[in-house]
Order: structure tokens, then sequence, then C-alpha cells
């Protein structure tokens, strides 16, 4: 497998699992993680990468 596509796997897979353990609730969360996804639909990695700074 590419190693830059295992790379966004695994970088989307952490910004998720740290909305879920942030939210207070499931429809919370749910909220969060499909914000994330319209975030990759639509392109704005640049705020998608300041929020995997903030976690690493």
């Amino acid at each position: 497998m590419d190693n830059d596509y295992t790379r966004g796997v695994e970088d989307g897979l952490e910004l998720a699992l740290l909305k879920i353990e942030k939210a207070k609730n499931i429809d919370e969360a749910k909220r969060e993680v499909k914000h994330l996804l319209s975030l990759v639909k639509e392109r704005k990695y640049s705020y998608l990468i300041s929020l995997l700074e903030e976690i690493r």
C-alpha cells in the first residue's frame, strides 16, 4: 500500500478518535466526525494539518 495513503488514513482516524473522545455525547461525536469528513471533501487540508499538529 502507498505510504502516503497509509499515513493519510492513520491521520484521519487519529483526528476522528480525538473528536470522539472529546465529545460530550454520541450526537456531538457524530457531528464532529461528519465535520472532519466535510473538510476532507472540501479539500480544506491546511485546516486539517493544523488540527493534526495540535495532537502531535
